[in-house]
C-alpha cells in the first residue's frame, strides 16, 4: 500500500510541479495527440488557475498542464490525460482527473487514477471518490486540489517546460 501511495504522490508532484520533469522544457509536448479532440467542444476549465499549492496551472483545449488531453466529459466532470513522454514518473501513462462544478471561479480537482498503460484500463478502473468535503479528503484518501481562476484565456507560456510557473 505504501508503494502505491508513493507513486500517486510522485505523479501529483509531477503534474503540479512540471519543472520536476527531466529535460525541463525540451520537447515537453506529447506528439501523439488525440486526433478528434479539436473537433469536440472545449473542456470547460480552459484558462489559467492558481492551485491550493500556490502554483499556476494552465489548461488549454488540448493540454492539462504538460499532459495531453485524450478525452473529457464536461457533464460528468472528468478528463483523461496522457503524461508527457519525458516525465520523471509515469511517462506516457494515462490518468483520470475528476473535478467539482466551477463555483465562484474555482473548483476542486482529484487525480483519481494515474499511471495506467491504456485508456481502456482507466475506463474500467475503480476508485474511492467523495466530494462532500474536498479540503480534508475524499480523493482516494487524500484532499482535493483547489483551483482558482486567474484568467479564462488560452494563453500558453512561451516555454511549455515552465507551464505552471510562467507569468
Amino acid at each position: 500500500m505504501f508503494c502505491g501511495e508513493l507513486k500517486r504522490l510522485a505523479l501529483i508532484i509531477t503534474l503540479l510541479f512540471p519543472w520536476a520533469l527531466s529535460g525541463c522544457g525540451e520537447g515537453t509536448q506529447n506528439t501523439a495527440k488525440n486526433p478528434d479532440i479539436s473537433s469536440t467542444p472545449a473542456i470547460e476549465l480552459v484558462g489559467e488557475w492558481e492551485t491550493s499549492s500556490g502554483e499556476q496551472a494552465f489548461i488549454t483545449e488540448n493540454m492539462w498542464g504538460l499532459d495531453t488531453i485524450w478525452a473529457f466529459d464536461n457533464d460528468a466532470n472528468y478528463v483523461i490525460t496522457q503524461t508527457a513522454s519525458n516525465a520523471s514518473s509515469g511517462a506516457n501513462s494515462y490518468n483520470k482527473i475528476v473535478w467539482t462544478d466551477v463555483v465562484n471561479n474555482s473548483f476542486y480537482a482529484c487525480y483519481v487514477l494515474f499511471g495506467y498503460e491504456t485508456i481502456e484500463e482507466i475506463e474500467t478502473a475503480e476508485y474511492d471518490l467523495n466530494d462532500s468535503d474536498p479540503e480534508t479528503g475524499g480523493c482516494n484518501n487524500f484532499p482535493w486540489f483547489l483551483f482558482v481562476r486567474e484568467s479564462p484565456t488560452q494563453r500558453t507560456p512561451a516555454d511549455p517546460g515552465n507551464f505552471m510557473d510562467a507569468n
